[in-house]
């Protein structure tokens, strides 16, 4: 799987550079490069939502993970909390 992810990583940075190229040497003279310029922008934003897409579910992940820590820390920092759990007995060891 590490390296399905990879590859998609790497696909991803190599439409990255494609799309820099293409808009270094962009130029609008006339009607047609005006439409290839809209079809650029157009191809310009789907890359930027797969992008998006693809890194949507770890960021939640992350985030997730991230609420979890802070509401532990928070339970270790909390007098209230810690007598709670030391009179239930629902402490962790």
């Amino acid at each position: 799987m590490e390296a399905a992810v990879y590859s998609q990583e790497q696909e991803m940075q190599t439409n990255i550079l494609l799309i820099e190229n293409d808009a270094a040497t962009l130029s609008i003279l006339n009607d047609q490069q005006y439409q290839e310029a809209g079809e650029f922008v157009k191809m310009v934003k789907a890359n930027m939502k797969t992008v998006k897409d693809y890194f949507a579910p770890m960021k939640e992940a992350a985030h997730k993970s991230h609420q979890a820590v802070c509401a532990r820390e928070e339970a270790g920092r909390s007098p209230e909390t810690g007598r709670a759990d030391a009179q239930t007995g629902s402490g962790r060891s």
